[in-house]
C-alpha cells in the first residue's frame, strides 16, 4: 500500500524561492510598462488639450490661451470674460464650464513622473514657464509656439502651428526643430 505524502519543507522552500525570483524579474518590467504608458498618455493629453483650446476659440468666437496653471497643470482658459450675447447663446454644458473663473486652467493635465519642461518659445522669443501662454484665435490661427520637455531621458516638442492652430507632439529638441525651419526668401538661396 502506498502512502500519501505531502510536500516536504525543502520542496516548499524551493517553490517560494522560485516565485520570489520570478517576481524579481517580472516586477521591474511591469513598472517600466506602466511608466511608458503614463508618459505616452501625457503626450497624447498634451496634444488634445491644445486642440481643445483651439476648438473653443473657434466655436465660442473668443480667444483662448494654452498655459500652465498654478498647480503645475497644463490647460486652457479664455482670454476675457464672455459678453452678454455670448452667455445667452451658449448651451447649459458650456455655461457650467463658464462658471470657472478666468485664470484657472480648464481640461488641465498634470505632469507625470519623470516629465520636465525645459524650454519655451513663443513667436520666436524665449520665455519661462510662467510667461508661456499660447494664444488661439477665433479665426483658427494661433501664436507660433514650441515647448520642449523630457521624459525618461528622451526629448519631445509640443509644436503649435501659427497658420491653422494645429498642435503636435514629436520627438526631438528645440535646436533640431529650429534648424529645420526656413525663413521667407531662404528657399530661393537653397534651391538656386
Amino acid at each position: 500500500m502506498k502512502r500519501n505524502r505531502g510536500f516536504t519543507f525543502v520542496e516548499m522552500v524551493l517553490v517560494i524561492i522560485m516565485i520570489i525570483m520570478f517576481s524579481a524579474i517580472v516586477f521591474p518590467s511591469v513598472i517600466a510598462v506602466q511608466r511608458s504608458q503614463a508618459a505616452s498618455g501625457f503626450r497624447i493629453g498634451l496634444e488634445n488639450v491644445a486642440q481643445i483650446a483651439r476648438r473653443q476659440a473657434v466655436l465660442q468666437n473668443r480667444a483662448t490661451v494654452l498655459k500652465f496653471g498654478s498647480d503645475n497643470q497644463i490647460g486652457w482658459d479664455y482670454v476675457e470674460e464672455p459678453t452678454e450675447t455670448d452667455t445667452q447663446s451658449e448651451n447649459s454644458a458650456v455655461q457650467e464650464e463658464e462658471s470657472l473663473e478666468l485664470g484657472q486652467v480648464r481640461n488641465g493635465i498634470s505632469l507625470v513622473e519623470n516629465t520636465e519642461f525645459t524650454e519655451f518659445r513663443r513667436n520666436k522669443l524665449d520665455e519661462n514657464q510662467s510667461e508661456w501662454q499660447v494664444g488661439f484665435f477665433p479665426d483658427g490661427t494661433a501664436d507660433r509656439a514650441v515647448a520642449e520637455f523630457t521624459q525618461d531621458g528622451r526629448s519631445y516638442l509640443l509644436i503649435i502651428s501659427p497658420l491653422n492652430g494645429a498642435s503636435s507632439v514629436v520627438e526631438g529638441t528645440l535646436d533640431d526643430y529650429e534648424g529645420e525651419g526656413w525663413e521667407a526668401g531662404e528657399i530661393e538661396r537653397r534651391v538656386g
